[in-house]
């Protein structure tokens, strides 16, 4: 499953980044219809949304919305060309990058890998976006339930959400503005035109996870490398691996949101030790071992 990237270098509260957006793989399932959406400068009264529409002849994405607050097509100011508008080609399948210069007031949508083609991609910019203060949070929306957004994903503060868990609830870092969300396939969907919002504050890796603690304890002879990670979500899972040893382990995060693992007969020294989340981030921890 490819990696979502949610590119924000702040969470709420915290100062503002020159450019925020949002990343995500989107696919059109069998039978789909209506859009998938990103959201940024989200602050309960307004944001900003990028939407991308499916020919429901086809089950393609044919075309595309850019707008502001609950499904309005443009906002005041806007330049650059239509806020609706057709793609000179179609796709299934692609990498979607939404973002907003807060300097310039530049948006960007960004259609890449198109079918999984790395040399085919759209790109639309638009123009006279201004929203202040303007808001903090980020999401996505969806009007049926028949398009997937997979993993997402915080790169500046190493957060992301792969959705591999059990279908249901969409779960504790988000909160449904309206219509619903669930998890379906190891993928978020969202139905009856959702607005669902990022809520985790101060999460780490892999749905919360905030760090990686490695020790390293001499035992009976022997050194034993322990890491555990915390904060994770019961039912996903995060590799642990050491560096040079050949054991590494996939584990699942407990109901109480811990997971872990040993090695043992660990050679003196430095070690490095990483657990890497299903979203592609990776922690590291350095212990020494006698």
């Amino acid at each position: 499953m490819a990696a979502v990237t949610v590119v924000v270098s702040w969470l709420s509260g915290a100062a503002r980044a020159a450019v925020v957006g949002v990343e995500a793989d989107i696919t059109a399932l069998d039978g789909a219809d209506g859009g998938i959406a990103l959201i940024i400068d989200y602050d309960g009264n307004d944001n900003l949304y990028a939407k991308v529409i499916v020919d429901p002849n086809t089950g393609e994405f044919a075309g595309a919305r850019m707008g502001h607050g609950n499904d309005q097509a443009g906002w005041p100011g806007m330049t650059g060309g239509p806020s609706v508008f057709g793609f000179s080609e179609r796709f299934r399948s692609a990498h979607m990058i939404f973002e907003w210069d807060t300097n310039t007031g530049r948006v960007a949508l960004r259609l890449l890998n198109l079918d999984g083609d790395s040399n085919r991609r759209l790109d639309f910019l638009r123009g006279g976006w201004v929203n202040t203060p303007g808001g903090s949070d980020v999401g996505f929306g969806g009007d049926t339930n028949k398009i997937a957004l997979d993993e997402f994903q915080f790169v500046d503060t190493n957060v992301c959400d792969a959705f591999e868990r059990a279908n249901g609830d969409i779960g504790r870092m988000w909160r449904i503005d309206h219509g619903t969300a669930v998890v379906q396939g190891g993928t978020a969907r969202a139905d009856g035109a959702a607005m669902v919002i990022w809520v985790c504050e101060n999460c780490g890796v892999a749905t919360g996870v905030e760090k990686l603690n490695a020790k390293c304890k001499e035992r009976n002879g022997s050194n034993t490398v322990t890491a555990k990670v915390t904060k994770g979500l019961s039912g996903e899972t995060i590799q642990f691996s050491l560096a040079g040893d050949s054991r590494s382990s996939e584990e699942t995060f407990n109901t109480r949101g811990k997971a872990k693992f040993k090695w043992t007969d660990v050679d003196s020294g430095l070690q490095f030790v990483f657990a890497s989340s299903p979203c592609g981030y990776t922690l590291e921890s350095r212990p020494t071992c006698p």
